[in-house]
């Protein structure tokens, strides 16, 4: 049905008709939530005018979401800087989303790269931020990265979720296990789910999508 009702937006444009917005947006909002249809709300996107796209960022988010849903991790950054350019300006929801595929994906300089871009936005990174960058340093064993975002983290916020904490810790004794007992340990690593249920746990917390 969502395909369907996109040739016939397609169609209308093509005859020069004037479409509203709230038909450019229900289309996106349909197409992004399916796998094989992000890229066509993706395209969409382009038909909004400068005063439309002001009140799209719900309809943009929610292509980042897909794009990143679909491993297009570069499609994602793109349309990301994109809202920094032309509108509309990305939240910490915006960021945190592409900071936390890029920390599961241990592209770990690319997702500090993308905390200074906020800060010199002046958007302050949230809790979430910290947990998802310090989870994407102790899965890579590296727990002195790990320590300094805390100690960040601790200096930007007076109350830190106990999940953070949670993820500092359990990256330290992981840490410790391996230096012990070498590579017999490395069939003993924890599951991947456990530092996913880290991440969802603040993302509860702090209210995140």
């Amino acid at each position: 049905m969502t395909k369907e009702a996109h040739l016939v937006y397609l169609k209308a444009k093509e005859k020069k008709k004037r479409l509203p917005h709230f038909s450019i947006k229900l289309l996106v909002s349909s197409l992004c939530k399916e796998n094989d249809t992000v890229k066509l709300a993706l395209d969409l996107l382009d038909d909004f005018n400068e005063s439309g796209r002001k009140y799209a960022i719900k309809h943009y988010s929610g292509v980042i979401r897909g794009l990143l849903r679909i491993k297009d991790i570069e499609a994602a950054k793109t349309l990301l800087f994109k809202m920094i350019d032309e509108g509309p300006p990305p939240g910490n929801a915006v960021f945190n989303s592409v900071i936390n595929v890029l920390c599961k994906a241990g592209r770990m300089e690319e997702a500090r790269d993308l905390v200074k871009v906020m800060e010199n936005r002046g958007l302050r990174p949230d809790v979430y931020t910290y947990c998802v960058i310090m989870s994407g340093y102790a899965k890579k064993g590296l727990m002195e990265e790990a320590q300094n975002v805390f100690s960040e983290a601790k200096n930007t916020h007076s109350i830190l979720s106990p999940v953070t904490y949670h993820v500092l810790t359990r990256g330290m004794c992981q840490k410790r296990q391996y230096s012990i007992h070498g590579e017999e340990t490395k069939q003993l690593q924890p599951r991947p789910q456990v530092m996913d249920w880290a991440e969802s746990g603040v993302q509860d917390k702090v209210g995140m999508p």
